[in-house]
């Protein structure tokens, strides 16, 4: 394969089919320079494929119907990927149905010839962003007792958001006080308590979404929101895109 960097003779969208078969393929989306994705469809193939200029490259890779497995052979390191999963260097958590429904409209673009490279890689930045937004940041320069305090909360929140407990009886879960509590966690976390219950419940309504196995209000009521209307609104305001749209036309809304 070429490398990465200033091999497109211009700056507009550019599809390269590099392998194709029987209902197989590898396809290479160049959209701008050093930023492209590959769209690939195999059965049971291993594929040995060159990239150039690995020391300046970030990969996310997903894993959407099948197990797949990818050995950087510089370092000899082996990554595995499940299905309906990713992996990169700091995300390696499951693929939710926003992630799935982003990655449709990079795959099926069909803007003008013209704006093809814009559209796609906002929407490529979009993926990535929505991904980092499931990481926890956590700076390093953190004492012991705040690093207890916020580690004791986020566990107790990742057991507990639908129904998550008060302020008050999570500051004595903790062994701390209120104030100290709200203080610690925005400093480690960067966000309030009730911003991380509610980011914990959409990222389980994400994953509910993709499995596409109950409708939306079954989905709001499961995550912890008691009307349908609250979870749709909120949802949209965080992901700029409703519920509803992340399921396929043959779902259960």
């Amino acid at each position: 394969m070429e490398s990465l960097f200033f091999n497109i003779t211009d700056t507009k969208y550019r599809v390269t089919t590099l392998f194709e078969s029987s209902g197989e393929h590898i396809k290479r989306v160049d959209i701008s320079n050093g930023i492209f994705f590959l769209d690939v469809q195999l059965f049971f193939h291993n594929i040995d494929t060159l990239i150039k200029n690995l020391d300046r490259m970030v990969v996310f890779c997903v894993a959407k119907y099948a197990q797949i497995s990818i050995v950087e052979n510089i370092s000899k390191k082996e990554f595995v990927l499940n299905k309906n999963s990713t992996n990169t260097l700091i995300d390696t958590q499951s693929i939710d149905a926003l992630s799935l429904y982003i990655i449709d409209k990079i795959v099926n673009i069909k803007s003008d010839s013209v704006m093809k490279s814009i559209v796609c890689e906002q929407n490529i930045l979009e993926f990535i962003a929505h991904r980092l937004r499931l990481v926890d940041m956590v700076d390093k320069d953190l004492d012991d007792d705040e690093l207890c305090i916020s580690k004791s909360a986020k566990e107790i929140l990742l057991k507990s958001y639908v129904k998550p407990p008060t302020i008050t009886l999570l500051a004595h879960l903790c062994a701390t006080n209120e104030s100290k509590l709200k203080k610690v966690f925005k400093k480690v976390y960067k966000c309030t308590i009730y911003e991380y219950t509610q980011k914990l419940r959409l990222e389980r309504a994400n994953l509910l979404l993709r499995e596409q196995l109950l409708n939306i209000g079954e989905i709001a009521k499961e995550v912890g929101y008691k009307y349908q209307s609250h979870f749709s609104k909120f949802f949209y305001e965080t992901y700029g895109v409703y519920p509803k749209d992340l399921l396929k036309k043959n779902n259960l809304c």
